[in-house]
């Protein structure tokens, strides 16, 4: 008569490597229970694949070593499901002489980690279970550094994105600024010229022609020399201007005079 899982199930302390058997001899599995408690593992027994797929679905296994034939679901099959719903959990079938040529094919296409020859050795059986453990916590570490490169990467992209943004932002602030800037100085620029304009004809009103060429002389050396420049400039211009568009008339009087 089959016992309950849970009723055969063993543990030693909370964070030790998790082993489950699976076998329908329930002396099998007390022999089993007995010899690797010593060894420190959390030992989890189940007499059939319904109860160790119950199992399963309740405690993190980390090796599960299950005999061949068991009742209602042989040992191919329960360890088939295993495969496809935790494929973390490395699997290893227990096989008479007969079974080898099945549990070779189902190591070469995946589904268990190796098998044991029944009946087998308690040394060789604790050595299988070392090499499957050390096997576990190697896959173990490779997804946790699988999982931090991930994460880097993320937090990488995650900050490149935001320099992105932020050089993108300051860009079009100077972009902006330049652009003020640069009406200013053409606002600048205007102001200027008009400035210009209304000191030129200020002075040849007052002074005439040559008594403003005079004065701005005398100020080239007391002010911005390109500004008494600017304005020399623009009251030659003006003469200039003034001599064009005088009368032909006024000319000949010139000229009689």
């Amino acid at each position: 008569m089959n016992a309950p899982a849970e009723k055969l199930q063993s543990q030693t302390s909370p964070g030790t490597d998790t082993l489950l058997f699976v076998d329908h001899d329930r002396k099998a599995l007390t022999a089993l229970r007995r010899l690797l408690r010593p060894e420190g593992y959390r030992v989890l027994l189940a007499t059939g694949g319904l109860e160790a797929l119950a199992v399963l679905e309740k405690a993190q296994v980390d090796v599960l070593i299950s005999a061949m034939r068991l009742p209602r679901m042989n040992g191919t099959e329960f360890l088939a499901q295993a495969a496809e719903r935790w494929p973390h959990v490395l699997r290893v079938l227990v096989v008479q002489y007969s079974d080898m040529p099945s549990a070779a094919r189902l190591i070469k296409a995946g589904r268990i980690y190796r098998y044991l020859l029944k009946p087998w050795n308690d040394d060789d059986l604790k050595l299988l279970i070392a090499q499957a453990l050390e096997h576990r916590h190697l896959l173990k570490d490779k997804l946790h550094l699988l999982a931090a490169i991930r994460r880097q990467k993320h937090e990488l992209v995650r900050v490149s994105n935001e320099l992105e943004a932020k050089v993108q932002e300051r860009t079009a602030e100077l972009l902006r600024t330049a652009g003020v800037l640069r009406n200013e100085n053409q606002k600048l620029r205007e102001s200027y010229a008009s400035a210009v304009q209304v000191a030129v004809g200020v002075l040849a009103e007052s002074l005439g022609l040559e008594e403003a060429r005079a004065f701005l002389g005398k100020q080239e050396s007391q002010h911005d020399p390109a500004v008494v420049q600017a304005l020399l400039e623009n009251l030659e211009d003006d003469a200039a201007d003034n001599k064009d568009q005088r009368s032909e008339p006024e000319m000949k009087a010139d000229k009689q005079a």
